[in-house]
Order: C-alpha cells, then sequence, then structure tokens
C-alpha cells in the first residue's frame, strides 16, 4: 500500500506521484529500478487491521490504503501533531473538500477505530481533528 499514491488515486493530493512509498510488517527497504523508486517502511502487523479498499485495473487486482489509512500511517510515521486543520492541509496539501466528502462517507465509529488500532497521539490528535473541526 503507497502512502502517496493512496491518497493522490482518492483525490485527496493534487500532485503526481513519482516515488511510491509503501508500508508493510515486514522489513524496511528501498529499492531503485528503471521504472521509479520504491521505498517500504516498517509499520506494526496491528496496524493493517482497517483501512484497505479492493482495487481492480485491467490487469491487476490489489489491496490499497483507503485515503484515511494513507493519512494516519503518514502522520504516524512522521511524528507530528497538527493544532489546526489548516496545518495539516498546508503541509500535506491536502484536498480539504475531498477529504470532507470521504470522511462524511464513514461513521464516527469508523473513524475512532483508528484510534484504536494506532495507540498514538498522532492519530488521536488527527481523528479529533476530523470529528470536531472537519465533521
Amino acid at each position: 500500500m503507497t502512502l502517496a499514491a493512496a491518497r493522490s488515486y482518492n483525490q485527496l493530493n493534487p500532485e503526481a506521484v513519482y516515488a511510491i512509498t509503501s508500508v508493510t510488517p515486514k522489513n524496511a527497504t528501498e529499492i531503485k529500478t528503471p521504472l521509479g523508486n520504491f521505498s517500504y517502511t516498517h509499520l506494526a502487523f496491528k496496524h493493517f487491521e482497517i483501512g484497505f479498499q479492493r482495487v481492480q485495473t485491467q490487469t491487476a487486482v490489489f489491496l490499497m490504503a483507503t485515503p484515511l489509512k494513507a493519512l494516519c500511517d503518514l502522520v504516524y510515521l512522521q511524528k507530528r501533531l497538527y493544532e489546526k486543520l489548516a496545518e495539516l492541509e498546508a503541509d500535506l496539501r491536502l484536498n480539504l473538500d475531498e477529504l470532507k466528502v470521504m470522511l462524511r462517507s464513514l461513521s464516527n465509529h469508523e473513524i475512532q477505530n483508528f484510534s484504536k488500532i494506532y495507540h498514538s497521539k498522532y492519530i488521536d490528535n488527527l481523528v479529533h481533528l476530523f470529528l470536531w473541526e472537519l465533521l
């Protein structure tokens, strides 16, 4: 699952993605190929319990992080507390209108589940911003 690509695919990021960064329960590694650079960052297996969508293309079927999962992974790995949504929007170049639409399709319980699997002040803070400032 890729961090920036999942956000871009779901229109939360306006930019194209040239380097692919993924999370994995396996060891972190980097692979450079003629097709591009691929980076794998380690996350504990418990962080893979929720937040995936099945994507089918003409040539493949794969699991990709949901936009919320990709965002949580990124914030968790960066270890950054965001005090305001404007900081989150500017730092990660998010499309807040798309984020609102996506979050409104989820129940508060589904959003709060991310706090439960990460056990992190960074994700608790992010969930708080979503529930109290965005929705």
